[in-house]
């Protein structure tokens, strides 16, 4: 694990103990039903498979969830109740360079401003050479309607925003004074049946420009 990674760790650590556990939230439920039917966690772990310190660290997850879990991933050793509850984070198969069994809902980039799901839109979401890219994945409709959220730090002056084509339209709400809602409407119908497309929006914030790319594959 680099430095970095170690910090990222420990910040979301930090996070999740204390922010409120998004309890009845769809994403953190169907992560956390993964979580428990998984081989990587510890709960699942047969006896005579056990390593060393699995009882220490089962411990300190009981701890950090003030005594609702002490199940840990066995793959990142993430405490499970602490990592699905914060929208950034993946499955720790990555961990592992294996596929992941959810996906984060939220990115960050390194100047600080990210990209969120709004409720009802948990689209999995990443950053990627620069980019912010939204997985709509497949679908046979010709027009798809869905939101995100982006946070840029309030030093930087929204200025505008403009799509990549004009199969896409979007509109926006401010949220608060760093966070704006936008709504987008995406015209599948020129869309490739043999691999994914893609259709990216501008946005302005002085002389700087956050790309967000969006992903689709289309179906019969």
């Amino acid at each position: 694990m680099s430095l970095k990674e170690g910090l990222d760790k420990a910040k979301m650590i930090a996070e999740a103990i204390t922010t409120d556990t998004p309890t009845g939230k769809k994403w953190f439920e169907e992560r956390v039903e993964i979580c428990n039917a998984c081989e990587y966690n510890s709960a699942n772990v047969l006896k005579h498979k056990r390593k060393m310190g699995h009882s220490i660290h089962e411990g300190k997850c009981y701890t950090a969830t003030f005594g609702k879990s002490g199940n840990f991933c066995t793959a990142c050793n993430c405490c499970i109740e602490l990592k699905a509850s914060i929208k950034r984070t993946a499955c720790g198969l990555t961990d592992l360079g294996r596929e992941p069994k959810w996906l984060a809902l939220e990115a960050e980039a390194p100047s600080g401003a990210s990209v969120f799901s709004v409720d009802g839109h948990d689209y999995p979401i990443s950053y990627e050479e620069a980019k912010f890219v939204v997985d709509l994945g497949t679908t046979n409709q010709e027009i798809i309607n869905f939101k995100f959220g982006l946070f840029v730090p309030t030093k930087y002056t929204f200025t505008g925003a403009r799509v990549s084509c004009g199969c896409t339209f979007a509109t926006h709400i401010d949220i608060d004074e760093a966070r704006k809602e936008f709504s987008i409407r995406l015209n599948t119908a020129g869309f490739s049946l043999e691999r994914p497309t893609s259709r990216e929006l501008f946005v302005q914030y002085g002389n700087k420009e956050i790309t967000v790319r969006f992903k689709v594959q289309k179906t019969q």
